[in-house]
């Protein structure tokens, strides 16, 4: 989707897929002070989700887009206690974001031009919320959002399925929208059962055939009846020394 590095582009150039090339957060890019205090850009003032609105804003609005390959950053993750991986205390400030982002589209007028590559943002996004929260009651609480107030705002549905990129989330955003909590919760289980069972079948295959497993041994540049050293003492290490000895070689 992005274009090549070195390249330079605006969103007239590819007003379906804008949004699509990056994520919409700033930690990764560089930016035109003038340009920021031109367009009046800022970060809302949400707990998560509150650069969402300044990265996509800018997109939408710049005259020259260029990607380079250079890195410049490094990105720590894994951390429990980031707002990454604490987004159920503020699961509706990504609603918040789209809406303000559908907002500033349609106040700038360019909410036509970019009205696909919003959607599909948007789609992407809602789905990915939905299936990324583990605790049940805050993701209960996403999916009633979806039905009861974004679809309200967020016409996803409005557009039929062929004009979206992501077309697997399409059908799933359709499904929340007309089947209950209840029932979506019933085809997770019978999925993680049906995952369950396929693992165990492959785990068993596993286990046989590594107790079949005849360990490669370099017979032609040892001589019988010399001593060995082998490093390691786990579960292969032991299969191995156990092999060796029954060998008698």
């Amino acid at each position: 989707l992005m274009p090549e590095a070195g390249s330079c582009f605006c969103a007239g150039d590819i007003p379906g897929l804008l949004f699509q090339i990056t994520n919409g957060w700033a930690w990764d890019k560089l930016f035109s002070a003038d340009f920021i205090r031109q367009c009046g850009l800022y970060f809302s003032g949400t707990r998560t989700a509150n650069d969402g609105y300044f990265v996509y804003m800018a997109l939408a609005q710049a005259g020259r887009i260029v990607k380079i390959e250079d890195h410049l950053v490094c990105h720590r993750f894994n951390n429990a206690a980031s707002l990454a991986n604490t987004r159920n205390k503020s699961w509706h400030c990504g609603f918040e974001m789209l809406y303000d982002i559908k907002k500033g589209l349609e106040e700038r007028n360019l909410y036509q031009q970019l009205e696909k590559t919003f959607l599909d943002c948007a789609l992407y996004y809602l789905i990915w919320s939905v299936e990324n929260m583990n605790a049940v009651e805050i993701k209960k609480k996403i999916y009633q959002c979806i039905q009861e107030e974004c679809r309200q705002i967020i016409p996803i549905s409005g557009l039929p399925e062929e004009r979206y990129y992501h077309t697997n989330e399409y059908e799933q955003y359709r499904y929340i929208e007309t089947h209950s909590f209840d029932e979506y919760l019933t085809l997770l289980l019978q999925r993680n059962e049906r995952t369950i069972q396929s693992l165990s079948k492959e785990c068993t295959r596993l286990r046989k055939r590594i107790q079949q497993k005849i360990w490669p041994f370099p017979y032609s540049s040892i001589e019988k009846n010399s001593q060995v050293v082998l490093y390691g003492a786990g579960r292969v290490g032991q299969d191995y020394y156990q092999q060796i000895v029954k060998s008698g070689y």
